[in-house]
């Protein structure tokens, strides 16, 4: 990524989708953070977990509600 351009995190629902997962695979070649919101983070095609790609549960539970997710994004 250019030294100009501000890293910025995105929510990106639909993570393992056919679209998501290129989205996903773009926003983190380009530098930025993702948090990736799948209905399986364990599920085949899901972004590997890294300091730049959080995964999250579309499955809402007490412990990670979908709301949880975006509080990281900027």
């Amino acid at each position: 990524m250019a030294p100009d351009v501000t890293v910025l995190t995105y929510l990106v629902t639909g993570a393992t989708g056919s679209v998501g997962r290129h989205v996903v695979a773009h926003l983190l070649r380009a530098g930025h953070r993702v948090r990736a919101l799948t209905r399986d983070p364990a599920g085949p095609g899901c972004p590997g977990r890294s300091r730049s790609c959080g995964v999250t549960s579309a499955v809402p539970t007490p412990s990670s509600p979908p709301s949880k997710a975006s509080r990281a994004c900027t």
